[in-house]
């Protein structure tokens, strides 16, 4: 994954917020306790806190998003690609 983004960065602007060539950091929570309610509900389960609220919402201002999985087992699928999904990006 490494270096196909390494590739695809040299040709086109992709912001990365994860840990493989970020090149962006997630904003600050600056919600008030009724926003990060009504977000908990809207975009993420409540019991994966603020920071999985900011990550939806960030998310959800893109067309795509790259989804890579960290491992390459056959039957396992982890949340990346469903987590866009929930906020109307496309996951490639």
């Amino acid at each position: 994954r490494k270096d196909y983004l390494e590739r695809l960065m040299s040709k086109v602007e992709v912001d990365s917020y994860g840990t493989c060539l970020r090149n962006k950091v997630l904003p600050e929570c600056n919600f008030t306790r009724e926003e990060r309610h009504k977000l908990s509900r809207s975009h993420a389960c409540a019991r994966r806190g603020t920071h999985n609220v900011v990550k939806m919402t960030t998310t959800a201002s893109y067309k795509f998003l790259f989804s890579f999985e960290n491992t390459a087992e056959s039957h396992y699928v982890t949340e990346k690609p469903y987590d866009a999904l929930r906020v109307t990006t496309v996951p490639v």
